[in-house]
This record gives C-alpha cells, structure tokens and sequence, in this order.
C-alpha cells in the first residue's frame, strides 16, 4: 500500500478506518469512509500503474450524439463534433478505479477478519457518475444517465443474498435505510424510504417515478 511518494492517498483511508473498526470491535458503530483516487490527478497504486496496457476502450453508443445545447455554448469554438475523440483520461481513471477496488476489497477481508462482516451493514455507492465523452461530453454536471445513475451495493454477511434489483432506489435513501438498519424508526421529516425491504420481498411497494 505504499508507493514512492509515501502512502497511496486511498490505502491511508483503508489504514485509518481498519485502525477505526479494530479499536471499536466490541462497540456499536457507524463510520462512513470516503475514497479519492478516480478524481485528477489520475494516479494508481504502484502495482496497477501498468493495467490494462495496450486495451483500447470502445466509444460509447452516445459518441456521436452530441448535447443538443453545446454548439450555443460554446459559439466561438468549432462545432460540437469536432471533439469527438477518445479521453484521454480514460485508462487512467480505470486504473486508479482498480486500486479503488484493492482497497475496498482490504476493508471488507478486514470485517470479515475481525468477525464483524454478519453485524456490519456495508453500503457502496457514488456521489455521481461521470461522462467520458458521452455525448461529447465530460464531467458530471450533466442530467444524463451516465451521469445521474450510481451504483448502490449493500453487503452484510449472512442477511443479504447476492442478486441485482432494478428498483429505482434515489440518494435520500441511504439515511432512512441506516436508521432501520440500527434499529430505529426513521422520522417522518425523511422523504427517503429504506431499502431494507426490498432484500426480502421482490413484490415490496415502491417508487415508479
């Protein structure tokens, strides 16, 4: 977990939240653990600097239907289509998503190690998505799917099943599901639902819209 410069940015998050979990075993907790390294600089643990060397990345089905308002703009520059063209950005990102997942994967052997993985609720998810081009675009302030959809992952050992559900399950989510998840009701003054029933019951009631 160490590179050249000292502690990858990431694996000194890891460290401090093991660090956390071991000396609250025995405790109830909530910790919540932020990670940095797909944001620019794009820079990956030394041991996936040299990922996906010689891949080539597929332009998306969007590559070429660019946002009907960036012509207006940008009206001084050449037309829209004229960017149209690989990120160079991209493999980059991939790589430092790569040692993201080395050091999610270090947090959840570390639960598992310390007994913890059957009482601890893990949620995964993303303040945003990211377009790479799509739509001849960058960057995440665009209401487009690439941009708006995020993942949400839940993991506890032995209450959860593996499976995929297509709910549409929204942001202000995540605070509602937490309090059940510790045993309490959640306020009214919440406009989030918990997502906790939808693990057990496929038919549960849910948003549409």
């Amino acid at each position: 977990f160490l590179n050249g410069q000292g502690w990858f940015v990431d694996a000194l998050t890891t460290k401090l939240a093991v660090d956390f979990l071991q000396e609250h075993r025995g405790e109830r907790f909530a910790m919540m653990v932020g990670y940095k390294a797909p944001h620019r600089p794009y820079t990956p643990m030394d041991e996936d600097a040299a990922a996906y060397a010689g891949e080539r990345v597929q332009p998306s089905p969007n590559w070429h239907n660019p946002a009907p308002w960036l012509d207006k703009k940008f009206p001084a520059l050449p037309p829209a289509r004229q960017y149209l063209r690989p990120n160079p950005d991209f493999m980059a990102r991939l790589r430092t998503i790569k040692s993201l997942d080395r050091n999610i994967g270090g947090l959840l052997e570390a639960l598992d190690d310390l007994g913890l993985a059957a009482q601890t609720l893990v949620i995964f998810t993303s303040d945003n998505g990211f377009q790479l081009n799509d739509h001849a675009t960058g960057d995440k302030r665009n209401a487009y799917e690439q941009s708006i959809r995020v993942p949400m992952i839940l993991r506890q050992t032995g209450k959860i099943e593996p499976g995929v559900s297509e709910r549409m399950v929204l942001s202000i989510d995540v605070a509602p599901t937490i309090v059940e998840a510790a045993g309490f009701e959640a306020p009214v003054t919440m406009q989030g639902r918990s997502v906790l029933p939808l693990l057990e019951q496929t038919a549960a009631p849910w948003r549409d819209d």
